[in-house]
């Protein structure tokens, strides 16, 4: 039996995940996404993502089971809120890059999962109480890197800087610059990727700038990418199906080709720089990380 709800003008642009939690407080991360993949939760009887924003007015079907708030001793959907050590508390607060009364921008260090699930002890969402402040609600994500991505994050202090943000992230209104090395050199030094990438069963669009600002020979590549579209691993699935050069580290999409001996294993690709205008023109630049200040080295790129 399908229960149906119909999202509020207050929570237009809302991310879904984010909305069922407000609906159904017992429903953890890792049980929405389930969810979904078994078309169990529909938003206007289409499947979605987790992150998928809502719209004003849309209809929610969710599986009345899922509504259930089972006591802890028949469920384990009930959980406390992590404690955020004080060691990670410190590393959040080191990490932040820019504030104000709406915005935080954090650098987001290769290795933790934006968000919660299964297999995830502790997320950056979990951390974000930590970052609270004087405000009265903890920040707020309003748009993801990849677990093994760094840089450049924004997080919304209010639920209406959410609600903004989120609509210029959806609306593809933000200016990001991503840094990469991959392995093998493109045959143009600069150029669009427009190649449509697999959402859902879906062909999307998706489209994305690079440039090739240095090279070691023909067998590596340091290449700016500026996505023009938000498409899930966009850039890293462009780079390797569209450039033939997976970025370094890229196993997933790679394979064993993505990597190079004496070079570091972890994925190199950085959120290296943000523009937005809210209010004002905010544009932040996020230093790299120590795996790949040393790959640079070797290679002798600068930035």
């Amino acid at each position: 039996m399908l229960i149906n709800h119909t999202v509020p003008a207050d929570y237009e642009n809302t991310r879904l995940d984010r909305y069922l939690k407000k609906l159904y407080p017992h429903l953890i991360q890792s049980r929405i996404q389930k969810a979904l993949r078994k078309g169990l939760i529909k938003v206007d009887q289409k499947r979605v993502e987790a992150d998928h924003r809502v719209s004003s007015g849309a209809v929610i079907s969710i599986d009345k089971f899922l509504t259930i708030d089972e006591s802890p001793e028949k469920s384990k959907a009930v959980k406390a809120p992590k404690e955020v050590s004080d060691k990670k508390a410190k590393f959040l607060l080191d990490s932040i890059l820019y504030q104000n009364e709406d915005i935080i921008i954090i650098n987001k260090p290769i290795g933790i999962a934006v968000q919660g699930g299964s297999k995830v002890q502790m997320s950056l969402d979990d951390m974000l109480p930590a970052l609270q402040f004087n405000a009265t609600e903890a920040p707020k994500l309003v748009h993801r890197l990849d677990k093994d991505t760094s840089g450049v994050l924004v997080l919304a202090r209010t639920h209406q800087a959410a609600v903004r943000l989120s609509a210029m992230f959806k609306k593809d209104q933000v200016d990001k610059t991503y840094l990469a090395v991959c392995v093998g050199k493109p045959k143009r030094n600069k150029g669009v990727i427009d190649m449509p990438i697999e959402v859902m069963g879906q062909k999307k669009d998706a489209k994305t700038l690079f440039n090739v600002l240095d090279h070691y020979g023909n067998d590596l590549s340091l290449i700016e990418f500026k996505p023009v579209t938000g498409r899930k691993h966009q850039i890293r699935i462009h780079a390797s199906r569209a450039l033939n050069t997976p970025i370094l580290g890229d196993g997933k999409y790679g394979g064993e080709s993505a990597f190079v001996d004496g070079l570091n294993i972890k994925l190199h690709l950085h959120a290296r720089n943000i523009k937005l205008m809210d209010k004002t023109l905010i544009d932040i630049t996020a230093p790299i990380f120590p795996h790949m200040k040393e790959t640079f080295r070797i290679l002798g790129f600068t930035l």
